[in-house]
């Protein structure tokens, strides 16, 4: 201010301006501008450092939420594998079962076949047995049929074998006696 009063009073006076004066006078009006302008530069510098703490801070409170979530995926990672490792345990005991549901299957399978063989058989040599006195039955009923047959046969053999030699004794004198019709019926 005392600069500022001095220059105005030395204003009003005509005087002849002092060398030093002047030469302070643009110092200090460099001076002042160098200080406007620091100033300037400190507000523009202090905005500039607000703007990086805030996000400074932004990037720390990110930086710790992505700790919290790795921190996070580790454990469900760990849970995870030991889950992993519980189902491939329980996979290789379900492979083993099914393999020796698999070897019992086919044991039964073989029995049934064995069984099935085994009644098949059983069936036929029934139906074998079955038939035996049915087929033994058929052939005594053929065989006594064969019997009668020829019994009847030879019976009739001995019967015609007997006619005919009393036939020539009694032909004679039947043929005397019947009429032909007769003799032809006697004949068959």
């Amino acid at each position: 201010m005392f600069f500022k009063e001095f220059f105005d009073s030395r204003s009003r006076s005509y005087r002849k301006p002092n060398p030093l004066f002047e030469k302070l006078k643009r110092k200090h009006e460099r001076v002042m501008s160098d200080l406007q302008r620091l100033e300037d530069e400190k507000n523009e510098v202090t905005e500039k450092f607000n703007e990086l703490a805030k996000k400074s801070l932004f990037y720390c409170n990110l930086q710790y939420q992505l700790l919290l979530e790795k921190y996070q995926m580790e454990d469900m990672v760990d849970l995870l594998k030991q889950e992993n490792k519980k189902l491939l345990e329980y996979w290789v005991l379900l492979q083993k079962h099914l393999e020796d549901l698999h070897l019992v299957f086919q044991d039964q399978e073989e029995e049934n076949r064995d069984l099935q063989t085994q009644e098949h058989q059983e069936q036929r040599s029934l139906e074998e047995s079955l038939q035996s006195p049915v087929k033994q039955r058929e052939l005594v009923n053929q065989e006594k049929n064969l019997a009668v047959n020829l019994q009847h046969h030879a019976t009739v053999s001995q019967m015609r074998s007997e006619n005919l030699q009393h036939e020539p004794e009694q032909s004679s004198a039947q043929d005397e006696s019947l009429p032909p019709t007769e003799l032809l019926q006697q004949e068959h």
